[in-house]
């Protein structure tokens, strides 16, 4: 395996280089006491998962080396949307339904996750990556690494667009009385004819690299999910690995879940068989590097990406960026910014109660997610300009789905996410926007409704719409009877249309003092409430209990 092969990005292809393991230490110290996987959740080295897994959602439309230009991570005129929610939400979405196939919890980005550099976020995402299987944490980015990471990106000597394997130091230190932990072993007759021996994991540092890129969450998924052989691709990301039994197969993956030592002893070699303890084990810290190169090389917007991850004895010295601060933000568990049940952070912008497994979240029309009374902290995703969250509904499993009038879906808390409107191509979207979602109980699938009437089912039963059919007001809401799994449509005028589901009555044709704005059910009964501007409650086929008109 030749580590040091610089490649070049080329089109749109899908390409992860090789992988650098530190093979060198200095004389005299050696470690002990490597990380164990014992606790560890998922899949952890030595083991590796036994195919590669295809995105889902396909976010970048690519199959195998082969990418299409397309929604969501490039706009209606092709131009690169990587930084954009829906973009960003389809990646996270990929990484955990691939998580989950591991028995892994989904993937919490930091509230603040926008906002950082794109080496902060490859530091966050590799992270994430390491606590979500019970591993220990990288402690920060240190400035010096991010440097020699950078020549990854950018290789001297060789042209723009070129990437490889950063170099590691030989002999790393990072201040006074500070020295790399070294998994490794003395041989031969010492001093004269010796030789240290750093195999396989367990090492102190190792390197990777990808290019082709489109963002830090795309580099993830390649370097842990398509860094193997087979599965539903027809090929891999991965150069090195060509051939099932390839020893660079799942390389990428392996030093991203590294069992890092995380404690060295200093020794002081003598002889070959004797190795006499100097001190009693300290601690070691687990140090990073991190470096993004997003230029524009042969008319594609895709990046270079390399890490460099590292332990080391001493302290460490201030960090660029560290692990406390992405948790303090919400990384791994979506906690970062305190939730206001009331809304009153977002006075007037209510627009859905939303009951989970455990209490219940509210969703404000500038997407904001307040979770209450026990329910799952969500860290919600920025909405693009112009859109407002219309409507939103709780999926079989527990999780949250959001809709806004752009066409939009942003999954949450586990909820699966199957597609939207606002990846359709323009000739098959509404031309009026949508205003409501519901969840099917059976396959958790949704349907998106639109102020026409039409109906748009992802990973549902389609049971018809009222869309193509003149309307006397716009509809504004959907139910679904939990009875038979079809659906009601309700529109501004108090009219009712029933698909797949038992029709109980609806106020079209009669005057109301203000015009209706959703519909709930009863699952009790079967039967549904309208709910109007003024707060008058219409029963049909459910118990009245009152209204605020």
């Amino acid at each position: 395996m030749d580590a040091r092969t610089a490649v070049k990005i080329s089109g749109a292809c899908r390409v992860i280089t090789c992988i650098a393991l530190v093979v060198a230490a200095a004389l005299g110290i050696v470690t002990a006491m490597p990380v164990g996987a014992a606790s560890a959740l998922g899949i952890v080295p030595p083991a590796n998962p036994p195919q590669n897994i295809l995105p889902n959602p396909n976010y970048d439309n690519c199959s195998g080396d082969s990418c299409t230009v397309g929604p969501p991570c490039y706009n209606s005129s092709f131009e690169p949307a990587f930084s954009s929610p829906s973009c960003v939400q389809e990646q996270v979405q990929a990484i955990d339904n691939a998580r989950a196939a591991e028995g892994v919890g989904p993937l919490y980005l930091p509230t603040d996750y926008g906002q950082l550099t794109p080496a902060e976020q490859v530091f966050v995402v590799i992270d994430l990556e390491r606590v979500g299987r019970g591993l220990p944490p990288f402690a920060g980015l240190v400035s010096s690494l991010d440097s020699l990471a950078e020549t990854g990106v950018n290789p001297p000597g060789l042209p723009p667009g070129y990437w490889e394997d950063p170099v590691l130091p030989s002999g790393f230190s990072l201040g006074a009385g500070t020295n790399l932990a070294w998994d490794c072993t003395l041989q031969g007759q010492y001093p004269y004819d010796y030789s240290v021996s750093c195999p396989g994991l367990g090492n102190a540092g190792a390197s990777i690299a990808a290019g082709g890129m489109i963002s830090p969450l795309d580099a993830d998924f390649s370097w842990m999910y398509n860094d193997g052989w087979g599965g539903s691709l027809s090929s891999t990301s991965n150069i090195d690995c060509t051939s099932p039994a390839a020893q660079g197969c799942w390389g990428h993956r392996d030093n991203i879940l590294g069992p890092y030592p995380t404690s060295a002893r200093f020794v002081s070699a003598t002889s070959t068989s004797s190795l006499q303890v100097l001190a009693s084990p300290v601690p070691a810290t687990l140090v990073m590097g991190a470096a993004v190169d997003n230029a524009l090389y042969d008319g594609f917007p895709e990046g270079n990406y390399a890490a460099i991850f590292l332990s080391m004895t001493g302290t460490p010295p201030p960090f660029v960026y560290s692990w406390a601060q992405a948790v303090a933000a919400g990384a791994g568990t979506g906690r970062g910014v305190p939730q206001d049940c009331s809304l009153g952070f977002y006075p007037g912008t209510g627009v859905a109660l939303v009951r989970a497994k455990v209490g219940y979240w509210i969703v404000s029309s500038q997407g904001q997610v307040s979770s209450c009374s026990g329910a799952p902290a969500i860290v919600a995703a920025s909405l693009p300009a112009g859109a407002k969250v219309t409507g939103a509904a709780s999926t079989p499993s527990g999780g949250l789905l959001v809709t806004t009038n752009l066409g939009g879906v942003y999954a949450y808390a586990g909820a699966r996410y199957y597609g939207c409107l606002e990846a359709l191509p323009a000739a098959a979207q509404p031309g009026s926007p949508v205003v409501g979602i519901a969840v099917d109980p059976a396959t958790g699938g949704y349907w998106q409704v639109a102020a026409d009437g039409g109906v748009y089912s992802f990973g549902a039963p389609f049971h018809g719409s009222m869309g193509g059919h003149p309307l006397n007001a716009p509809v504004v809401g959907i139910a679904v009877d939990p009875a038979t799994g079809g659906y009601w449509l309700v529109a501004s005028d108090g009219g009712v249309f029933s698909f797949g589901a038992p029709f109980h009555g609806s106020m079209g044709g009669h005057p109301l003092n203000e015009p209706v704005v959703g519909i709930a059910v009863d699952p009790a009964t079967g039967g549904y409430w309208l709910v109007a501007a003024d707060g008058g409650v219409f029963s049909f086929g459910a118990p009245y209990y009152g209204s605020a008109a």
